[in-house]
């Protein structure tokens, strides 16, 4: 049987806060393996890429992969990921990278220069082109592609997605309202008075009617407290502090 050829993918990394800035671009053969890695930074790396990573993590958000393109040599594909770089940075585009591209060299040598630079005029020519389009329809819209797309629900999906999802939305300061600074407040027009509310499990429970705002938020915050204690956002954190 004929081995399948390997290709190389050129890919972009935003985050859930702003998903149209590109932060980062990097080079893989296994784009599925590749987001999980990312989206589990190690702890004892401390590159911009790291940190970056864990500040999304920190904030309860996502991280997203885009494929750029898809080549079938690293060389090509370095030569792509310092055309992008470039590219992007020229733009003013706010990257982590930590290098210029091409595996990571700042300064490459002479050598590993014209090696980029003949990769990169190979993917210029109308066979590279032809063969590109058929890895492509071949490969990335089947199978990796595919693949990364259930990696991305399966991180979307995952009981810790879930918990950090449910913790950010928790706390989440007051929008600006009738009610003032105050989460889980609301006035009533017609008796000036003011309501308390929360939601539990999927359903708003009312907590009464106050006469004060500030009055019906110190309501909101003991419920609030006793249902999930400081992994939420409290209106008086002060007077619930141990």
């Amino acid at each position: 049987m004929e081995q399948q050829q390997k290709s190389w993918v050129v890919y972009t990394l935003s985050d859930s806060r702003n998903q149209q800035a590109i932060r980062y671009v990097g080079i893989t053969a296994d784009a599925a393996k590749r987001i999980r890695e990312h989206r589990r930074p190690r702890a004892s790396d401390v590159s911009r890429r790291a940190k970056w990573l864990r500040s999304v993590v920190r904030a309860g958000g996502q991280v997203f992969m885009s494929v750029s393109s898809v080549v079938n040599s690293s060389e090509a594909a370095e030569a792509e990921e310092i055309r992008l770089i470039a590219e992007l940075l020229a733009s003013g585009a706010d990257l982590v990278n930590g290098t210029a591209g091409g595996g990571g060299l700042l300064n490459p040598t002479a050598e590993v220069r014209d090696r980029i630079s003949k990769a990169s005029r190979a993917t210029r020519t109308p066979a590279f082109r032809a063969r590109l389009s058929k890895i492509m329809s071949a490969k990335v819209t089947t199978e990796s592609m595919a693949a990364l797309s259930l990696s991305i629900a399966a991180g979307k999906s995952s009981p810790e997605a879930k918990i950090r999802d449910k913790v950010a939305k928790r706390m989440k300061p007051p929008l600006s309202n009738n009610a003032g600074p105050y989460k889980g407040v609301s006035l009533y027009k017609a008796s000036g008075k003011w309501g308390g509310r929360i939601k539990l499990n999927g359903v708003q429970r009312h907590l009464g009617i106050f006469p004060t705002p500030e009055a019906a938020a110190r309501a909101y915050d003991q419920a609030a407290y006793a249902a999930w204690g400081k992994d939420c956002y409290l209106n008086f954190p002060a007077d619930l502090a141990a």
